[in-house]
């Protein structure tokens, strides 16, 4: 930027020939926030779009609004594909992601602070990335990939079945069920 404004161009007039003139051109290390979406389970529904909402600040924890460019295959909440994206005067945009599309956000500076949110997970359970909504673009990665999972809820039915001649039919029996998660805990 000159000046405060985004350009690569300066121009202007030295008003003496014993005057100086000075111009100043900052540069802004810039990054991108990518959100994928993947949906598992037995029995999910791959096409059923989740709406998101990301909220961003900058590196002063200001929010930050205005239309970024967008690429990948995400959907307004219409379902019209988006090539840009708007963040209001809250800092929050909005968008819908179906089983294996994305949204990547570009020109975001160095610094910005994201929180990505599926705000209806229709009772899917959701996992995020380290178990955290939010990140920064940071200088060393600026170019961040946040995917979000959707586990389909499974179903477990216990069926005892008593079989033999002369088996009482009317005996209870005592089950236990344990469950774990695929990491055993």
């Amino acid at each position: 930027s000159v000046d405060g404004i985004q350009t690569n161009v300066a121009s202007g007039t030295i008003s003496t020939k014993d005057s100086t003139e000075t111009v100043t051109f900052t540069n802004t290390q810039l990054g991108s926030l990518t959100v994928e979406k993947t949906v598992s389970g037995t029995g999910t529904d791959t096409s059923k779009a989740f709406p998101f909402t990301v909220t961003l600040t900058d590196s002063n924890n200001l929010l930050v609004t205005g239309v970024f460019n967008v690429e990948g295959t995400a959907t307004d909440v219409n379902g019209a594909k988006l090539t840009t994206l708007t963040f209001d005067n809250s800092g929050t945009a909005s968008f819908s992601l179906t089983h294996n599309q994305y949204i990547k956000i570009k020109d975001l500076p160095v610094g910005t602070k994201y929180t990505v949110t599926e705000t209806d997970s229709d009772s899917y359970t959701v996992a995020y990335p380290n178990n955290n909504q939010s990140g920064k673009i940071g200088a060393d990665a600026p170019d961040v990939t946040f995917t979000v999972t959707n586990t389909a809820p499974g179903n477990l039915t216990v069926k005892k079945v008593v079989s033999g001649e002369g088996a009482d039919t009317n005996k209870d029996f005592s089950f236990t069920v344990k469950l774990t998660d695929d990491k055993g805990s």
